[in-house]
């Protein structure tokens, strides 16, 4: 459509006298013939002077189609140029000019591909198709007149939009434009809005931009981070769960937690669920680890490579041992026993039916009570003490003396005085037990273990009647159970 001389200078004296030119030849590519107008004189810039690159002037241009749609003129495409030479024949109009190449080419397609699907038209430009996913229009209603005119899209999901579709016919260009820009057109303010909405909308457009570069970012890291984490667990498989978990905007902490309910985790931290049974502490991974290495550590310095396994490490943990107690074990199962005497292993056997191929697991057991153990092998070293004098002793008085704390060197010395003063004791007994109280190994444990005043008294009286009978220098006195007079004296 041509417009009015009237109408040209009321439009074109709106804008910054720098960028009337630049109208004009906007109009014209859009198919608006502007008439030549003569207004006052306003110095014309230079190309150099123009920069198409530039946000306002981008800003300007959009504005002035806003403008125009105010006006009930829809120009399409909007192209942004400025300054450029002639449109040669052929060219079609919605072709814009490129300053870099000197050519004229298809505009940039809208980037707001997500919501439209765009077609080129030589004639209409690029030519926008709403997507709404499967939906499709159902109706489109207008509600309102004038600037304030709404246009309702309806869906076949009966889901709706609402969009500004002001419809200025009657009231501007296309009835006469009437008395001037306050009636019925568009106003300074107007413009003035349009320019800001832009300028805002662009700024919106790039902070959008840098916080959706600034979420993926934060996201990638946070990825890395976990999948680190969970590589050092040896929990590499959750990677693709830690992954998904991140796309669907979990953080962090959300993920942790939900990779802890993950069956892959259960079982790489199985001991936990033990030790929450049994009212102990959950460990953190970081302990549970730590634990495990001091386990480790142990178990091969003592070279115990067949314990070095998930097994026993998760019934360390979940017996609630300490390294130290661990360490204790091990030195009582190799020191003491597997590395000591194989007499004090063939006792334990005797004693409790623990064979030499079984022994260490059965101190390294947490099931087993580690005081029972050190008790056990003390009782074993003490009856290997007593068989060598040639004696027996039993597993009740063996415990019971390991109980009071009677070491293997002790045994050895207590059972070697037990062993000398014994035959003549028992010799004296079978003559005078009808009479007087027999002595036998019992007393002599009691009397040399326990220091018992009763087992000393039935040896005094022993030796006493024994002396009555054959004179001063036969019988038994103290001094035969510490100073180890030869056999035959008692």
């Amino acid at each position: 459509m041509a417009l009015t001389e009237a109408q040209w200078n009321r439009l074109q004296n709106s804008f910054p006298p720098e960028d009337r030119e630049s109208y004009a030849s906007y109009l014209n590519a859009i198919g608006e013939d502007a008439p030549t107008p003569t207004p006052t004189p306003t110095p014309t810039p230079t190309p150099a002077s123009v920069d198409t690159t530039d946000e306002r002037q981008q800003a300007i241009l959009a504005a002035r189609a806003s403008a125009l749609a105010l006006e009930g003129l829809t120009p399409t495409p909007t192209p942004i140029v400025t300054g450029e030479p002639t449109r040669p024949a052929g060219t079609p109009k919605t072709y814009i000019y490129d300053a870099t190449t000197k050519t004229w080419v298809k505009p940039p397609k809208p980037a707001d591909s997500a919501t439209n699907t765009y077609i080129w038209d030589d004639d209409k430009g690029w030519v926008a198709t709403a997507i709404k996913g499967t939906k499709t229009v159902k109706a489109i209603t207008y509600t309102g007149t004038g600037l304030n005119r709404k246009k309702v899209t309806t869906y076949s999901d009966d889901t709706s939009l609402t969009e500004d579709a002001p419809d200025s016919s009657g009231t501007g260009f296309g009835t006469g434009f009437g008395t001037g820009l306050g009636t019925g057109g568009f106003t300074q303010a107007d413009i003035n809005k349009a320019v800001q909405e832009a300028l805002n909308a662009s700024t919106k457009t790039a902070t959008d931009a840098a916080a959706a570069a600034a979420k993926t970012t934060a996201r990638k890291n946070m990825i890395e981070v976990l999948y680190s984490r969970f590589k050092a667990y040896g929990l590499e498989t959750l990677a693709k769960k830690i992954e998904q978990l991140a796309i669907d905007g979990a953080t962090e902490d959300t993920i942790t937690i939900q990779l802890q309910e993950s069956e892959e985790y259960k079982t790489r931290f199985k001991a936990n669920g033990v030790r929450v049974k049994n009212d102990l502490k959950y460990l953190s991974p970081a302990e549970y680890l730590n634990l495990e290495d001091s386990y480790r550590q142990v178990l091969r310095a003592y070279g115990l490579k067949t314990f070095d396994n998930d097994a026993y490490v998760s019934q360390f943990i979940a017996n609630d041992m300490s390294p130290t107690e661990l360490s204790n074990r091990v030195v009582t199962a190799v020191q003491r026993v597997r590395n000591a005497d194989p007499a004090v292993s063939k006792q334990l056997r005797d004693y409790y039916g623990i064979g030499q191929e079984d022994l260490v697991a059965y101190v390294l057991d947490p099931q087993q009570q580690f005081q029972k153990i050190e008790r056990q092998v003390a009782a074993s070293e003490i009856g290997v003490a007593a068989g060598r004098q040639g004696l027996t002793a039993g597993v009740t008085v063996a415990e019971q003396l390991a109980a009071q704390g009677v070491s293997m060197a002790e045994a050895q010395k207590g059972y070697a005085t037990i062993a000398d003063i014994l035959p003549g004791a028992e010799k004296l007994s079978n003559i005078y037990g009808n009479t007087m109280d027999v002595y036998g190994q019992a007393e002599g444990e009691q009397e040399v273990f326990n220091s018992l005043a009763s087992a000393q008294r039935k040896r005094q009286r022993l030796s006493a009647t024994e002396a009555g009978t054959f004179g001063a220098n036969a019988g038994m006195n103290r001094v035969s159970l510490t100073s180890g007079k030869a056999a035959g004296q008692i």
